[in-house]
């Protein structure tokens, strides 16, 4: 079972692929997160940033999101942000998702851009995460670093 993690104003703050990441979740004032379960397909979409997800009136609801990268630039500098927010699972070693983020951010440093996007003319028509979930590559969503 999958889990997502509110904060109070609705956004969701945090997501655990099972019960083991749910566990070991790493939050400022718990009483401030709501944390619901979801199927595994939700899941899925929320990690591989295809959804956004909301909680209202405790109903979870979910958002398309669109993205688009045009260059393989912008790619290079989503995976720079990436990386950088990943810096924080070194501060936790123990986190059983620590050894699989830092082979996510090395394996990061090996990706040729420019052969998932060679000009504008191609451009990547979904997230890098969606891209990963399509051709099999292990990947973590920033939101579940600790």
């Amino acid at each position: 079972m999958a889990y997502l993690v509110f904060s109070t104003d609705g956004l969701c703050a945090k997501i655990c692929a099972n019960d083991e990441e749910k566990n070991n979740l790493i939050l400022p004032n718990e009483s401030d997160f709501v944390i619901k379960s979801v199927s595994d397909s939700d899941f899925i979409n929320v990690k591989s940033n295809q959804k956004w997800a909301s909680l209202s009136d405790d109903t979870i609801s979910y958002q398309n999101v669109d993205v688009t990268f045009t260059s393989s630039a912008a790619l290079k500098t989503h995976f720079d942000n990436l990386k950088a927010y990943m810096l924080n699972v070194k501060n936790h070693p123990s986190h059983p998702i620590h050894d699989g983020v830092v082979a996510y951010m090395s394996y990061l440093d090996t990706v040729n851009v420019d052969s998932i996007i060679p000009n504008a003319d191609t451009p990547l028509e979904s997230s890098w995460e969606k891209y990963c979930l399509d051709n099999s590559i292990t990947f973590y969503h920033p939101l579940q670093i600790p």
